[in-house]
């Protein structure tokens, strides 16, 4: 059975699946994506949106998302003095349009030619900015959001359109709400929650504070309001044991972290337990702590590797195998002309098992000896669970969506779906914009395509694949509302048949923690946003 989040999921594991060290790595990762998203600000490179942000393949009438729409308002008082302003006709005279349409990137680059867009419509006192997906302005420190402000300071009313203003936590939300009402909801007060969500006794308040204070800005469309015009959705947890091989290499590395415990840290660890005994959470917590956030982090995503598939890190091809590899590599010159017979073996040493097997595939019959066979194949308890349900689903005329995190999870995935002589598609953040729009039509179009193979971020928002009727979900987001999205890609307006929703578990690891996680995040969501206002009432009513 599952082990509940908080409890011991095994002696052996338990330092290092201490849910708090899992809220730090959440944290880490959070801030790692955070950093990501200021390097893409500043000019970096940004996944493509599935149709080129033109947004034509999803019709007016598709309904976005499991959650709930929320429509959040705010009028343009309460925020700084409006600075000097003209209107549109002293810019332009008689200006062709009504309605001005732009996109988040125009506030995330900085380059010549953005920033003079962006001080053209710093100078019009618009009447309305009309935000879509403005989770997108959860982080009130961003480029993107404080580019925008700028513009929104010369508005008169301010207007938030949303499936998930609550994705992670309390903070979230309150930076929306200082976005929308900014002398309503204070900076200071975003500081002070932050301080006060540190503390769990503080949180039940909160939560009661927060939703109260959403009710007089929030408009919300729920799904059940269009339930009749939607099919079934029905979901199902497979929590999966490890398989053999991999609960061995998953235990190696927990035994490898704990002995890399720093001193008297380790010394006393290992004796409590040759005691019998168990140091308790806080203790070993401190230990962990003592190894630095970034250490405790690459240990956590290489346990998360493990959980996914064994092949995701590298332990079949030891420094022995490697060192044959990299010595016929050279000297089939494989790599560029400068490459020492060192750094090909430093290259091919930070490569994966799966990576590896990959590279001497592509090298030719020469490294026919190097290939991983098909047993490794199914050395997960996800890959072995998805090899015997992929052709029932195949048999009973069904068509997935298999969505990753990991693009290498992909990889993968596509040598499965070849072993089981299964067609499929794949998009994830390196497909071309262009080759989107065909990929998408011709999974839709050609029943013949069984399977489409998806990276979470790339290809869970955006895209209409009502020709499935499967989501599988094979490993879960530290963020509940990517996930959703995910499921919604299918299941909308426009299909036809009920939607089963899979979600692939690994029991008694880190991804089985990740999981309780969100959970108790979508809690969160549900005890803050379930009962305020619908569309069916007034604005500034509470919905009974």
């Amino acid at each position: 059975g599952r082990a509940a989040a908080g409890e011991d999921v095994g002696a052996e594991l338990a330092e290092l699946e201490d849910p708090e060290l899992v809220a730090d790595a959440a944290l880490a990762e959070k801030e790692a994506e955070a950093r990501a998203a200021a390097r893409e600000e500043e000019g970096g490179e940004e996944a493509p949106d599935p149709y080129g942000r033109d947004g034509t393949r999803d019709s007016d009438e598709d309904y976005e998302g499991e959650q709930d729409s929320e429509g959040s308002q705010g009028g343009g008082g309460g925020g700084p003095p409006l600075p000097p302003a003209c209107t549109m006709d002293e810019v332009i005279p008689r200006a062709p349009f009504h309605v001005m349409l732009t996109c988040y990137t125009l506030f995330e680059r900085d380059s010549p030619e953005q920033r003079a867009d962006r001080a053209f419509l710093e100078k019009w006192r618009w009447s309305h900015l009309i935000m879509d997906e403005a989770h997108a302005l959860k982080n009130r420190l961003a480029a993107r959001t404080t580019r925008l402000r700028r513009v929104a300071n010369a508005t008169r009313r301010r207007i938030m359109m949303t499936g998930t203003p609550l994705q992670n936590d309390l903070a979230e939300l309150q930076n929306l709400l200082h976005f929308l009402l900014p002398q309503v909801f204070a900076e200071q007060g975003i500081e002070d929650l932050a301080e006060m969500l540190a503390d769990e006794s503080e949180i039940a308040k909160l939560t009661a504070r927060m939703k109260a204070l959403l009710g007089p800005f929030v408009l919300r469309r729920l799904k059940t309001e269009v339930a009749g015009q939607l099919t079934n959705k029905e979901h199902r947890v497979e929590f999966l044991p490890m398989a053999a091989e991999q609960a061995k290499l998953y235990q190696e590395s927990v035994a490898r972290y704990r002995a890399a415990l720093p001193g008297r840290a380790g010394k006393e660890r290992d004796k409590e337990r040759d005691r019998g005994g168990e140091k308790s959470d806080k203790q070993v917590e401190k230990f962990l702590r003592t190894l630095g956030a970034k250490r405790i982090n690459h240990m956590f995503t290489h346990l998360r590797k493990i959980a996914q598939h064994p092949l995701l890190v590298r332990h079949r091809f030891d420094e022995a195998r490697v060192d044959r590899v990299a010595a016929l590599a050279h000297e089939r010159a494989l790599f560029s002309g400068n490459a020492t017979p060192k750094r090909v073996r430093e290259e091919l040493l930070s490569y994966s098992d799966y990576s590896l097997h990959a590279f001497c595939y592509n090298a030719g019959p020469d490294f026919a000896e190097f290939l991983l066979s098909s047993e490794q194949l199914h050395s997960s308890s996800k890959f072995v669970f998805l090899a015997k349900l992929l052709p029932r689903l195949k048999a009973a005329g069904s068509r997935p969506l298999i969505f990753s995190q990991w693009t290498a999870v992909l990889d993968v995935m596509e040598w499965l779906m070849d072993e089981l002589q299964l067609p499929y598609v794949r998009m994830d953040g390196s497909t071309a914009v262009e080759e989107r729009l065909a990929t998408v039509d011709r999974f839709n179009n050609c029943p013949e395509v069984f399977a489409f193979l998806l990276s979470t971020r790339a290809g869970g928002q955006g895209l209409n694949l009502v020709g499935a009727d499967t989501v599988i979900l094979h490993d879960v987001d530290f963020n509940p509302q990517i996930d959703r999205q995910a499921e919604d890609r299918c299941h909308r307006l426009g299909q036809t048949k009920p939607v089963t929703v899979y979600r692939l578990v690994t029991e008694g690891s880190v991804d089985q923690n990740i999981y309780d996680l969100s959970q108790r995040k979508l809690k969160l969501d549900a005890a803050v946003l379930d009962g305020i206002t619908t569309t069916s009432t007034k604005v500034g009513e509470t919905a009974a």
